[in-house]
């Protein structure tokens, strides 16, 4: 009776062994898939074009992008806006951020980064001249590798750039205005400054501040402009986002649109409290502590706890049957 045992109580851990391994298969597979590596491919009509591509992030199991530790100082931008990635252009080349790689374009307008490891990318490029044009990179976030609906990974990206021609001694005048949504008036800060940086010269040219006095709206002159560069290519930024807040941005032609939406973060002004009489506090005749329930910790994993828990039941179970009959 007991070498029947044995052998029941061998083939029940055997299956707790195989259970538990072959339960994480899809983890492992996912992790597997983070591991290789990935290639990114623009193409531009112009060689000679600069390009840098800066790793911001990583996306998790669900698609959403999260910033990494670097761009910490960036997530008051929504990453959802259509405008995400000019805004981030500005600030990696307002603080000077190092790209993890540069590239070229060859004389058929492609330039390639390859060994890259899986993650979401800014990719922008700088004003190019080719022939009797000059070439705006727009510039660009994409994640690698990626999902498409049929299930398959895709590790090389192609990216046909979008850009702009870049109009000479352009003769325009720049509005940039402020607005806020879902927040409370009383936590908005009294002020805020907002940025004039240049593409042509790489760098901020200008600061303004924005309040209600001023109606959270400046302009900048044709004269304004031309003074600080006759061949300006201008763009807009908040110098920083105020805690609580994600910022959007919008251009139609002259005017720019910086919004500043309040998040579940947002400060709430406190209200002064009224003075009342605290009663004393009764304590309950059971002599019981209140306790509250741990929640788990984001990125653990607590499956493997009810796979052990069950396995370990059965066990205990198999035993005392087993245990029964031998007595």
């Amino acid at each position: 009776m007991r070498k029947v045992r044995n052998k029941i109580l061998t083939f029940l851990l055997l299956a707790a062994v195989l259970t538990v391994g072959l339960l994480p298969a899809a983890v492992f597979a996912e992790d597997a898939a983070a591991e290789q590596k990935c290639t990114i491919t623009v193409s531009l009509p112009a060689g000679g074009a600069n390009y840098h591509l800066y790793k911001i992030g990583t996306a998790d199991a669900k698609g959403n992008w999260q910033l990494d530790k670097e761009y910490q100082d960036l997530a008051g931008i929504d990453l959802k806006d259509k405008g995400a990635a000019t805004m981030l252009e500005i600030y990696v080349r307002r603080d000077q951020k190092k790209p993890v790689k540069d590239a070229v374009t060859d004389q058929d307008g492609k330039a390639s980064f390859a060994d890259l490891e899986a993650g979401v990318y800014l990719l922008i490029g700088d004003i190019v001249k080719a022939g009797e044009k000059e070439y705006i990179p727009t510039p660009t976030l994409v994640q690698v590798p990626y999902k498409q609906e049929n299930g398959e990974m895709v590790y090389t990206v192609d990216i046909q750039n979008k850009y702009k021609d870049k109009i000479p001694n352009q003769e325009t005048q720049l509005t940039v205005g402020k607005s806020w949504e879902s927040d409370a008036k009383a936590a908005r800060p009294a002020e805020i400054t907002v940025q004039l940086f240049d593409l042509n010269l790489n760098k901020v040219m200008a600061e303004q501040v924005l309040n209600e006095k001023n109606g959270w709206k400046f302009t900048w002159s044709k004269q304004d402009l031309k003074t600080l560069d006759p061949d300006g290519e201008w763009r807009v930024v908040e110098k920083s986002v105020p805690a609580g807040y994600k910022v959007t941005t919008e251009q139609k032609e002259s005017v720019i649109k910086l919004t500043n939406t309040g998040t579940k973060n947002t400060p709430t002004p406190t209200p002064t409290p009224k003075l009342t009489p605290t009663p004393r506090p009764s304590t309950p005749a059971s002599g019981r502590r209140t306790t509250t329930s741990r929640l788990p910790q984001t990125g653990q994993l607590w499956w493997p706890v009810s796979v052990c828990v069950i396995l370990g039941m059965v066990l205990v179970l198999v035993g005392l049957i087993l245990r029964r009959r031998e007595h």
